[in-house]
């Protein structure tokens, strides 16, 4: 889904890692859309969400933030993956 966004990426999660393939993915499209993506603020993502803020995306903390979800293209076309909790 994110190779396939035209307008906008969403995404919340609770874990980041810098060489995770989505987190790559979502510096590349950062770099042509806009993307915004709210973490919890745990240490550990700091440097995955550095790479996005330099990329272009937006990046809001939130402190406990477990929810994933990716949303593209809300506002025309929107698709979206819920990850329910364990």
């Amino acid at each position: 889904l994110i190779d396939q966004a035209e307008h906008s990426i969403t995404a919340t999660t609770w874990l980041l890692e810098e060489d995770c393939l989505v987190v790559q993915r979502l510096i590349a499209a950062a770099k042509s859309l806009p993307v915004t993506v709210i973490a919890h603020a745990a240490p550990s993502n700091l440097p995955a969400l550095a790479q996005l803020t330099s990329a272009g995306a937006k990046v809001l903390l939130c402190p406990g933030m477990h929810a994933k979800l990716l949303l593209i293209d809300e506002a025309q076309a929107p698709s979206a993956v819920l990850a329910p909790a364990p």
